[in-house]
């Protein structure tokens, strides 16, 4: 079974602007989902979606693979589901690949353990679920 990792990570908000690349105990919001995925997953899996050209750069440099997000998806209203959609036909499309599972990790959720996650992706696989 194939799980892949979607980030999506704008650059704004209402109440507080940039909060994906301000700095928490040292280090940008957004690396923290950036380490877990990649703790887990292998970097070809994970996927940043971002309206934030910073962002991209830094999912880029990490040799990730990278989503511009139009600004339709990038608002205050947007609901995730169209962001998850629009990044899993994004990557048919441009990346050749076939997304049937997400882990979604949102930057604004930081403190992760992940030896729990492997345990909740050890119980989806187990389980034989799909998302």
């Amino acid at each position: 079974m194939t799980i892949n990792v979607i980030i999506p990570a704008r650059k704004g908000s209402k109440g507080l602007p940039g909060k994906n690349t301000k700095s928490l105990c040292g280090k940008p919001l957004i690396d923290y989902s950036i380490e877990t995925a990649l703790e887990i997953f292998d970097k070809g899996s994970i996927i940043i979606s971002s309206d934030s050209e910073a962002i991209i750069s830094k999912a880029k440099e990490k040799d990730l693979r990278t989503i511009l997000r139009p600004k339709e998806f990038a608002t205050d209203n947007s609901p995730i589901i169209d962001t998850l959609l629009h990044t899993i036909m994004f990557s048919e499309i441009n990346f050749g690949i076939k997304i049937s599972n997400i882990l979604l990790l949102q930057p604004t959720f930081p403190i992760r353990d992940s030896n729990e996650l492997r345990k909740a992706i050890n119980f989806f696989v187990d389980k034989k679920l799909s998302s």
